[in-house]
């Protein structure tokens, strides 16, 4: 099972995740949040052992040809395939960061809870889990219904259409009581 997570964790690091769409030549954007650093804990406030919103993000400038951004929120080490815990689209390029609980004037779509919007980090206790925090800027505006569209409904409808990304990666180890 260890040697599993390793394997998943590999692969998200690579770019692996339950949404990805096709490589792209796009600008690589560094996203980052007041909350923590790339590859840090990430404080029990942002998960079900604390308030459970969202951590803040920000993200550097954004490609001219971008017209909407994406920020998908995964759980890579999670006993299915991966986990997705947000996403949000049709964000306004003009958009910098997203604060607390916010979804920066996007659209919430369904996660894989089957519920619409973010859903707190809570792995198992006694277990790390590590998640991404994605940002895709996309070279057009999806039109998905947030009631039923899946992760892979999201990752077809960007396939073809990323003009940027980046990821802030997080761990949370919930301790045990």
């Amino acid at each position: 099972m260890k040697f599993l997570r390793v394997l998943l964790f590999a692969s998200f690091v690579i770019g692996a995740v339950s949404v990805s769409p096709r490589p792209y030549s796009g600008v690589s954007v560094a996203v980052s949040s007041n909350a923590f650093y790339d590859r840090s804990p990430i404080p029990a406030r942002y998960t079900c052992d604390g308030d459970g919103r969202n951590p803040d993000l920000e993200w550097t400038w954004i490609p001219d040809n971008a017209r909407s951004l994406v920020i998908v929120v995964d759980d890579f080490t999670a006993e299915r395939e991966k986990t997705l815990h947000w996403a949000v689209w049709n964000i306004s390029p003009a958009t910098r960061e997203i604060m607390p609980g916010s979804n920066g004037g996007g659209v919430e779509g369904l996660n894989d809870f089957r519920q619409i919007g973010y859903t707190p980090l809570c792995p198992p206790r006694g277990e790390t889990h590590y998640y991404g925090f994605r940002l895709f800027g996309l070279d057009t505006m999806l039109s998905l219904d947030p009631r039923t569209t899946t992760a892979i409904d999201l990752e077809h409808a960007m396939d073809m259409h990323v003009v940027a990304g980046g990821v802030l990666i997080g761990w949370y180890a919930r301790p045990f009581e």
